[in-house]
């Protein structure tokens, strides 16, 4: 007989209401602004932050398979008018980054050092379409470091919380 106890709460999420899908969309084209307008002009080492990325990623960890793919396409298709290069892979990229995030998020448990851990294959897989379009392999480890910056960025607050609960 096994005596452990599961913690089913990661399973059952509680499904988004209509505002919580609006307000999402906004903080979701909020951060691809700052990515586009700001965040372009400060590049790590030839890469620009991911905040777009890093969301979609929180988000399919936070609220499952369905709202990654959703607002992973959405973030995908954002960026792509913003920055202003046509239609390319990223829309595609964050969909499938963003279930990625969210089956992870099944498999391992909630912590902020788990979701950093489960976003740097996300971030090599960025990584390597940027170095593709740049024709640089340095520019992948570009990618990863300023990816993981913007991974930080945009869970501080869920790790806020999580520490908090804690306690």
């Amino acid at each position: 007989m096994n005596h452990e106890i599961r913690d089913d709460r990661k399973l059952a999420r509680e499904p988004l209401t209509p505002l919580k899908w609006v307000l999402y969309l906004l903080l979701l084209w909020l951060f691809c602004i700052i990515q586009a307008s700001f965040l372009s002009y400060v590049p790590i080492f030839g890469a620009t932050v991911e905040l777009t990325f890093a969301l979609v990623l929180l988000l399919g960890w936070k609220r499952g398979p369905v709202a990654g793919a959703v607002f992973g396409m959405i973030g995908g298709f954002l960026l792509d008018a913003l920055v202003g290069v046509g239609i390319s892979v990223l829309p595609l990229l964050f969909f499938a980054c963003g279930v990625y995030a969210a089956f992870t998020a099944r498999r391992l448990f909630d912590h902020p050092l788990t979701y950093l851990l489960m976003t740097v294959p996300a971030h090599l897989l960025l990584g390597a379409w940027r170095a593709i379009e740049e024709k640089s392999i340095v520019h992948l480890f570009a990618v990863l470091l300023a990816g993981l910056i913007g991974s930080l960025i945009v869970y501080i607050p869920a790790a806020v919380r999580y520490f908090r609960r804690k306690n």
